[in-house]
């Protein structure tokens, strides 16, 4: 008891001292729109006689990627903020005058305005490529073209002009609003689904076999408008409905009523997208596979409590529509690579006819409910 109470106490303590870390972190950094900077925000120091260069204000820009939505559309927004790291920023106050405020506040103002076209162009279409490296340079290069030729805010007519400059800019840059990124899809994608199946046979499987329901599932490939997937269904049809339904040759037993039978299939689809847009769907559907009816047996698999399993199964072939309903279409894209997928319900309904082994050709209905998703690279 006395160590558990040793360890909540501790754990206590060390939360409360994460959270002081943070809250002092986030202390030490002030935005750019949170006014002029004072003196009261930089550390003070005293330097050399011979040091020229008796301040620093040291700013970043921090960006963070959100998440915008526009209708069943979701994809990633940069969002930037100018900041002073006030434990990196100090001053000589036997060497400062307002001037050197000024000056500082000048390259606050830069930035900013940098800062400001940066997000602009990133809210046009932030996949350029190279955008985020240009405006770092540009940042840079343009801070340090200041600092040579007002001298490190030693020439006042030089900070004066410059001053005048970045307030009438910040005054007429306005923040646009953020545009649907321009981006163009790689040719394939790869697929997945998972679902609920549901097959209604015909005579003369039908007689005994009640519809089949389980668990539908496969994976796929698209090029284009071209998908090719491989699929299947592992359902359960509820008890045989009479006696001596299936013969089995190589058992030499016939499938007892009442007991439970399985069904299913395997099989590869084609399709071709003769509809497709941001919403909605469809695709025809060709295939062949196997379809199956299976029950255990009375008789035992080398005396033990497992039993032989007689089948029946076939070729099959069917046809279709697969109606699409695309809940989610999601770009990840930020500097480093990027996809996009679409996250659907699918509801597939195709006609089968399968060729049962002792039975003969029997037609079936098949329907199914699917979430698949449906993924790309950009190009």
């Amino acid at each position: 008891m006395f160590k558990l109470k040793s360890l909540c106490i501790l754990s206590l303590s060390l939360s409360f001292s994460l959270l002081s870390a943070q809250n002092l972190y986030e202390q030490s950094f002030r935005k750019w729109d949170e006014g002029p900077v004072k003196w009261n925000e930089f550390q003070v120091r005293h330097t050399p006689n011979d040091v020229k260069f008796v301040s620093n204000l040291f700013c970043v820009i921090d960006k963070e990627v959100k998440k915008e939505k526009i209708g069943n559309f979701r994809f990633p927004a940069l969002t930037s903020t100018v900041k002073m790291n006030k434990l990196s920023s100090w001053y000589d106050p036997d060497k400062c005058t307002d001037w050197t405020l000024r000056y500082e506040q000048t390259r606050f103002n830069m930035i900013e305005v940098l800062r400001r076209r940066m997000q602009n162009s990133f809210n046009r279409n932030f996949m350029e490529e190279d955008l985020n490296a240009y405006y770092q340079q540009l940042i840079s290069n343009t801070l340090s073209a200041f600092d040579m030729e007002s001298n490190y805010g030693t020439d006042t007519l030089v900070v004066l002009k410059y001053e005048e400059q970045y307030k009438n800019e910040l005054d007429t840059i306005s923040i646009e609003p953020i545009q649907v990124p321009d981006f163009e899809k790689s040719n394939w994608a790869l697929s997945f689904n998972i679902g609920m199946g549901f097959e209604k046979y015909g005579s003369p499987i039908a007689k005994g076999v009640r519809p089949a329901i389980g668990i539908q599932f496969g994976f796929g490939t698209l090029y284009k408008k071209l998908s090719l997937d491989f699929h299947g269904l592992l359902a359960w049809s509820g008890n045989l409905q009479c006696d001596n339904f299936y013969y089995d040759n190589k058992h030499d037993y016939t499938w007892t009523k009442g007991k439970s039978v399985r069904a299913g299939n395997m099989c590869i689809s084609g399709g071709y997208r003769v509809f497709d847009n941001s919403n909605l769907s469809l695709t025809p559907l060709v295939g062949i596979g196997v379809s199956f009816v299976d029950q255990d047996s009375d008789t035992p698999r080398n005396n033990n409590n497992s039993f032989e399993s007689s089948e029946t199964s076939g070729f099959r072939m069917h046809a279709g529509l697969a109606f699409d309903w695309k809940i989610r279409r999601n770009l990840d894209a930020y500097l480093y690579g990027a996809g996009y997928t679409e996250s659907k319900i699918r509801l597939a309904i195709t006609g089968a006819r399968s060729n049962f082994d002792g039975f003969g050709p029997t037609y079936s209905l098949n329907i199914n409910v699917l979430f698949l998703a449906e993924s790309w690279f950009i190009k």
